[in-house]
């Protein structure tokens, strides 16, 4: 997988294609991988969530904002938050384990402005009614999720599953699943599991020799698919280390994933032209896409196959490896 040397993503703090918010600590489910501890009731007010946004608008080039927590649902003024960020020129997303969403919910969060949704679903939730159930049986759960992001049409949809060791068997399973799921499951991201630092006691013991590494994952994947290709890598802002590490295929054509060096000149032409770097996968209009392919065309390394990625849409697959951090004298979990 590593044949080719894969593009280094230059995103930096003040210059990426997402950031996010955490307006509530407050969420639903008590998983054991969460890096945040649950904190019923702690919401920031309405005001400093605003202001937040109108700081990222002053300081930052990104293309997303995300709406984390906690559970954002959790939160009671979701829509205005929702709207604020549209307003601001960007596109709000919601970081949710989708209990409390509702089709009613999700057509009025859609009115309000959001951009998509990602939606985190893995074993280590116990969720009412699934516990027990390995990751490829939650496949179903899945699937009713997707579905009505599918019925409510207009929004991006993309899957959080963290890996740790019990459930590492099951990401072939998974993996296959969003692919099947293209081009609505527009990025299906793998979580490495991370102690989280909160975590102390029998309870911290308990889960010792959980995590799982980034090869670990892509060689699951690559057992289940052979054609399946990495093309990118981000590096931590803060230690160097890589922490993302990106593939993209065109829907339509699953065995040609995208090479490193179109997924390098899309992320290079999108920041000169839009002047923010290449986040969301949403398919392009017909202009867009021709016009793109006649910038790309001619970028050295990039092959006509690759540029059918345009007019069709891509699906990504994303393997993120967390880090903790010192901040402010604390130890900070960081995506």
């Amino acid at each position: 997988m590593r044949n080719t040397p894969l593009y280094r993503i230059p995103w930096t703090v003040s210059d990426a294609v997402i950031t996010w918010i955490e307006p509530t600590k407050e969420c639903n489910m008590r998983c054991s991988g969460c890096f945040s501890a649950n904190n019923p009731g702690k919401h920031k007010p309405l005001r400093s969530v605003l202001s937040e946004i109108d700081a990222i608008r002053a300081g930052i080039k990104t293309d997303v904002i995300a709406i984390a927590g906690g559970d954002p649902l959790c939160y009671p003024h979701l829509t205005e938050v929702i709207r604020h960020i549209k307003e601001s020129g960007f596109h709000p997303f919601l970081i949710t384990n989708g209990a409390l969403l509702s089709p009613a919910s999700l057509a009025s969060f859609k009115a309000a402005g959001l951009s998509g949704v990602c939606l985190h679903i893995d074993s280590l939730q116990n969720r009412d009614g699934w516990a027990g159930k390995d990751e490829s049986e939650l496949n179903g759960l899945r699937q009713h999720y997707v579905d009505m992001v599918r019925r409510e049409g207009g929004l991006s949809c993309y899957l959080n599953m963290t890996v740790t060791k019990a459930n590492l068997p099951h990401v072939g399973d998974v993996y296959a699943w969003a692919r099947g799921n293209a081009p609505l499951v527009e990025l299906m991201i793998f979580i490495t599991f991370k102690t989280p630092e909160h975590i102390t006691g029998e309870q911290r013991a308990a889960i010792a020799g959980s995590e799982v590494k980034t090869d670990e994952i892509a060689a699951a994947i690559t057992a289940r698919d052979r054609n399946f290709k990495l093309c990118a890598i981000l590096r931590s802002a803060f230690s160097g280390a890589e922490k993302w590490s990106v593939a993209a295929v065109p829907c339509g054509h699953e065995d040609k994933f995208i090479s490193p060096q179109f997924f390098g000149a899309a992320q290079e032409l999108s920041r000169r032209w839009r002047g923010r770097y290449l986040g969301r996968l949403r398919k392009m209009r017909p202009w867009e896409a021709a016009l793109a392919a006649i910038l790309l065309i001619f970028r050295r390394g990039v092959a006509f196959s690759d540029i059918r990625a345009l007019f069709g849409g891509v699906q990504a697959v994303l393997i993120v490896q967390p880090e903790t951090i010192v901040w402010g004298q604390k130890p900070r979990f960081f995506m």
